[in-house]
């Protein structure tokens, strides 16, 4: 659920690395490889999609494929591969949701919420609204495959095809968007350069709210 906003380093980075520090930020906190392996697949796709230069459908092959040579000994990859193939065929078939859903799990494990989330994604891909309700109507880990779902339709469709009804109640609106700006937009100071930025310097190294008139 935490690893989208590393596929925003995809632009212009080294898919390999970024796809193992997903894997890798996951892995604090689950170890088993099924654990953190559809961590590298989220944000591979968050990465491409975001672009807009991939349909979805071929983003979530490529990071299917990416992440099979990325962890190409472990003895659980075939797993993943093997349900990521089941939701994007589920994906194209005339079965209601909630019925694929189940062909799918329950979501408690990582497969099984990323899947369940690639499956909503495919199937409701131009209506961000559907696609997430359709993520968390089940009896399962809802949550986690909600906000998987919702990872990855917001960067394909962009914020604007999110919809007021998400975002008009939604508590440090301002706060999430300008923070969202500023990922997008990358970090320009560093401790090897010269160049200077006050309002990054005052948000993230001082943590305090910027006013460009103090």
């Amino acid at each position: 659920m935490r690893v989208a906003p590393v596929g925003l380093a995809w632009v212009g980075g080294n898919q390999n690395a970024i796809d193992m520090e997903a894997a890798q930020i996951a892995a604090i906190t689950h170890g088993h490889s099924l654990g953190y392996m559809p961590a590298a697949v989220l944000s591979h796709i968050v990465g491409r999609v975001v672009t807009g230069e991939v349909m979805l459908e071929d983003a979530v092959r490529e990071a299917r494929d990416a992440t099979e040579r990325l962890f190409a000994d472990d003895v659980h990859l075939r797993e993943l591969v093997d349900i990521i193939d089941l939701a994007v065929d589920l994906a194209k078939n005339d079965d209601a949701d909630l019925e694929n859903i189940h062909r799918l799990g329950e979501g408690w494990v990582g497969e099984e919420a990323l899947a369940i989330a690639i499956y909503c994604a495919l199937r409701h891909q131009t209506d961000f609204s559907a696609a997430v309700i359709a993520a968390v109507n089940h009896s399962g880990d809802s949550d986690s495959t909600g906000a998987v779902c919702g990872s990855i339709l917001g960067a394909f469709l962009g914020y604007e095809a999110i919809g007021g009804r998400w975002t008009h109640d939604l508590e440090l609106l301002d706060v999430i968007v300008e923070l969202a700006d500023d990922l997008c937009h990358g970090c320009q100071i560093s401790e090897r350069g010269s160049r200077r930025d006050p309002a990054w310097e005052c948000k993230y190294i001082q943590c305090h709210r910027y006013n460009e008139n103090e």
